[in-house]
């Protein structure tokens, strides 16, 4: 059966609305993803004023901490000035406390990571978030 150049016209522009309208929900599926997302997460520089280290990271009422660890990760200087952190990050496997730190410390994004570490995108998010959930735990377990 062959069509008319109306009805092919009409088939096409139903087309169009149905590929726009899906569109629009994956856009608005993606921002509430992302939303949820951060409802969760928190940053490490938000986590020290949650355990009452203002941004000089002094505890409250305490002398200045003077405990410091140093790592070098990828050729980069990275100083964790709070040693229940620093002993989780340690506590992850090398691969782990690369990605954890070029992430969170470096500012990398997963992609970026990837390519330094010749792992696809979902990968690093995945050891990222499983290693985050890793800390954590060793957090609680270690909390004074």
């Amino acid at each position: 059966m062959e069509l008319s150049p109306s009805d092919k016209g009409r088939i096409e522009h139903q087309f169009d609305s149905f590929c726009k309208l899906v569109l629009v929900c994956e856009m608005k599926d993606y921002k509430k993803m992302i939303l949820r997302k951060m409802a969760k997460e928190i940053l490490f520089s938000e986590l020290m004023l949650i355990h009452g280290y203002d941004l000089e990271h002094k505890k409250a009422g305490q002398e200045e901490i003077k405990d410091i660890f140093s790592i070098k990760v990828m050729g980069f200087d990275i100083t964790i000035k709070n040693m229940l952190i620093a002993e989780a990050v340690l506590s992850l496997t090398e691969k782990g406390r690369n990605i954890v730190l070029m992430s969170f410390f470096l500012g990398m994004t997963d992609k970026e990571i990837g390519k330094m570490l010749h792992l696809g995108q979902s990968t690093v998010n995945y050891h990222k978030n499983n290693n985050l959930k890793k800390m954590r735990k060793f957090m609680e377990e270690h909390e004074e």
